[in-house]
């Protein structure tokens, strides 16, 4: 996604305690983007590696980015709809 300040928002997770935390915020972060009508877990704590806390699903079954700075664009016009 591009960085347009003018179609897009920034939700950014806070650093976590510890695995628990870091899931409890993915928790919240995902039942807010339900509400916006993003209807799959697209915050996830990251798994795969320990360079980030997080990671971002892309789509239900696209890849997902770490989010080295925890927060990820999101576009309006896609909330929107």
């Amino acid at each position: 996604m591009t960085t347009d300040p003018v179609n897009e928002i920034w939700i950014e997770l806070p650093e976590p305690r510890d695995d628990d935390h870091r899931k409890e915020l993915c928790d919240k972060a995902n039942a807010m983007l339900a509400k916006l009508g993003i209807n799959y877990r697209a915050f996830a704590p990251n798994t795969f590696s320990r360079r980030t806390d997080y990671i971002f699903w892309q789509s239900e079954n696209g890849g997902f980015l770490e989010l080295s700075d925890n927060g990820q664009w999101l576009s309006l016009d896609y909330l929107a709809k």
